[in-house]
């Protein structure tokens, strides 16, 4: 069993099939970030097509590393250079 990484799925499964799957966990989200102070998430309801994209992960390692790979982007507003450990 993989673990698949996508960017697009709730915009793509409304465009194909109405489902909303997603809307009551965004809005939980959204509740959470609001009681910190943090500002909303505003997931997007339509992107192009080519926008989608969707790969197989490294397994869990490979989640962890994308996570901290987000967590430097997030923190210095840009990405470690090419092989250096973050």
């Amino acid at each position: 069993m993989g673990l698949t990484v996508a960017v697009g799925l709730y915009a793509q499964n409304l465009a194909e099939d109405g489902d909303d799957f997603l809307d009551e966990p965004f809005e939980m989200l959204n509740i959470v970030l609001a009681e910190q102070g943090m500002a909303l998430h505003a997931e997007p309801r339509s992107i192009a097509h080519d926008h989608y994209f969707e790969a197989q992960m490294w397994g869990y390692g490979g989640l962890h590393a994308l996570r901290r790979l987000a967590a430097f982007l997030v923190l210095k507003e840009t990405l470690p250079p090419a092989g250096a450990s973050y």
